[in-house]
């Protein structure tokens, strides 16, 4: 047996969280679309840092669906009185009403630090929807998934997409609308084209692999959620455990080759380059976060391959070590600052998008009386299992 699945298969026995991953890996895309998006995504943040204790974003999430399904119905005659100002789209109403809950009742704006310098994996909340959810701010990695989940909880036909270094969710309903969702600005439509340029451009390999640009199916969901899972616990060189992650994911989405590389060659190659670093600076401890990067030494490459492995592994290891620096330099309060300051982060990237109208809150209690009845019924929340 692979020693890998073996420590895998122990540690179900053993842990919770790995029995209940265990399981959602083996289900089908049919059985793993019944469960709840938002619970499953929070369940890959479990004993993550900075996401130690989320006991209340489950709580917080029952909470904010039922508010932005209060807020749709409350609100939908205005669709009625202007449908011009949605492009005659109910769905596309809806879709702002989720987007003016977050972004306007609730106060929450892209967190611009995530955005700055080289990626950084390590703050959990940049990665899963509890950094919404505590107030922390949004990504690009978890504004679609809420927005998405939320969605779902209320029956719209949501699907998640994943463009180059971006996550973005689409409106596809058979036989009526489609359109892509833009969740970083608040709400937008824009085209696909939208994303098959600037930094989000997708390479022709893996769009043609079928990675990139389309709807993921329930079981590449969860990979993806496993994915930043391990890249998280990758910048905290905790190794072992982002191998495991990786190894999940592997198994909910095998064609994908960034998933596939990164565990077959790169992860196990990294861990061989920083055990044998904490072997010559005398580090007993199993943690490898103690190593100083700064004085690893890779050794000379050997074939082509070899070649690609030293030169990814040697990127990685300074990349670390530049955001180490760089974490250091910037207090919370500062990046706080910073997110205040700069507003409306993305707008370099979303200018051709425009601004986002929030749909206004009603004060007038005989306006809403007298308005027309929505003519779509918003189908009534599902519990959580």
């Amino acid at each position: 047996m692979d020693p890998l699945l073996e420590t895998i298969e122990l540690a179900a026995v053993c842990d919770p969280w790995y029995a209940a991953i265990y399981r959602y890996a083996k289900y089908s895309d049919e059985r793993l679309a019944s469960e709840d998006t938002g619970n499953l995504n929070i369940l890959c943040a479990c004993g993550l840092p900075n996401a130690e204790d989320l006991g209340d974003c489950f709580a917080k999430f029952d909470q904010w669906t039922l508010r932005v399904q209060e807020f749709t119905e409350q609100n939908a005659y205005k669709f009625h009185k202007n449908p011009a100002y949605y492009e005659h789209s109910f769905a596309k109403y809806q879709m702002m009403a989720i987007a003016t809950e977050i972004h306007h009742n609730q106060g929450i704006s892209y967190y611009w630090p995530a955005d700055q310098g080289d990626y950084d994996g390590t703050d959990s909340r940049n990665l899963f929807i509890h950094g919404i959810l505590t107030k922390h701010g949004g990504t690009c990695c978890n504004m679609p998934v809420l927005q998405l989940a939320i969605g779902r909880r209320l029956g719209y036909p949501l699907y998640l997409r994943k463009a180059h270094r971006h996550y973005y969710a689409r409106w596809d309903e058979p036989g009526g609308e489609s359109f892509n969702i833009e969740c970083t600005t608040g709400f937008a439509a824009p085209a696909d084209e939208f994303y098959r340029q600037g930094r989000m451009e997708c390479p022709d390999e893996e769009v043609e692999k079928g990675c990139y640009l389309r709807n993921l199916t329930p079981r590449e969901e969860l990979a993806q959620f496993l994915l930043e899972r391990h890249n998280c616990l990758k910048d905290h060189m905790r190794l072992e455990e982002a191998h495991q992650a990786l190894y999940f994911a592997h198994q909910l989405f095998p064609q994908n080759g960034i998933i596939s590389d990164q565990l077959r060659f790169y992860i196990p190659y990294l861990s061989h380059v920083l055990k044998d670093a904490k072997a010559k600076q005398g580090i007993r401890d199993y943690d490898l976060s103690q190593v100083d990067l700064e004085k690893i030494r890779l050794p000379e490459p050997k074939g082509d391959w070899n070649d690609v492995l030293l030169r990814d592994a040697s990127d990685n290891i300074q990349r670390i070590v530049r955001n180490r620096g760089k974490r250091a330099a910037l207090n919370d309060k500062t990046e706080r600052m910073l997110a205040i300051v700069n507003g409306r982060p993305h707008d370099h990237l979303f200018a051709s998008l425009g601004r986002f109208d929030p749909i206004p809150i009603a004060n007038n209690r005989k306006e809403q009386s007298n308005a027309e009845p929505h003519s779509r019924k918003i189908p009534r929340r599902r519990r959580p299992k």
